[in-house]
């Protein structure tokens, strides 16, 4: 999707939802800051603005609904990750110790774009090896996996699936594909 669809919120979303029904698993948050995912989490259990939590302003009478939905959170089997320097081969060391060690179950890459493996002559070839690695950690983990990418220029207006970044191999690679748009009409 393009920016500003809130692409990182409705993955954490469904991540959430795996989570609550006892499905552990890694969010591999490359974009944005950690606590920027959980206050926008936060801000959905307790039906608090985001803009109210982070000023504090009309919040007197919203502690009490802020701190439950924080507990609700705090309770959640995922494994937050906000490190910039992630390559595949350390996400797949990572992933395999939390499977171990914790069951998780799946995993989430927001975005992929962001991976630090450097391979191949341009960045076509960097993200075809990058999607091409991810398929394998999630098959040879037995992990279910979301992985976030952005359109190109040219599918801001009009998104569709020859418009999402990076080599055909993206497709190829993923049993799904979704993609997100503002609806012009609201």
């Amino acid at each position: 999707g393009a920016p500003g669809t809130g692409k990182s919120l409705l993955a954490f979303q469904l991540a959430c939802g795996m989570a609550k029904n006892g499905h552990a698993g890694a969010v591999y948050e490359l974009e944005m800051a950690g606590v920027a995912v959980w206050r926008r989490y936060v801000s959905s259990i307790s039906k608090i603005p985001t803009h109210e939590i982070l000023s504090g302003i009309g919040m007197n009478d919203k502690w009490n609904e802020f701190s439950k939905a924080i507990e609700v959170a705090e309770k959640l089997p995922i494994y937050l990750s906000e490190e910039t320097n992630w390559t595949t081969v350390k996400m797949r060391a990572d992933l395999a110790r939390l499977k171990q060690k914790y069951d998780i179950q799946w995993f989430i890459v927001d975005y992929m774009g962001l991976l630090a493996d450097s391979y191949g002559s341009d960045d076509t070839e960097r993200q075809q090896h990058i999607s091409h690695q991810l398929r394998a950690i999630t098959k040879d983990l037995n992990l279910a996996s979301m992985t976030l990418q952005s359109v190109t220029k040219a599918g801001y207006s009009r998104p569709t699936m020859a418009n999402v970044s990076g080599p055909t191999a993206i497709h190829h690679d993923a049993d799904q594909r979704a993609i997100l748009s503002k609806d012009e009409d609201l």
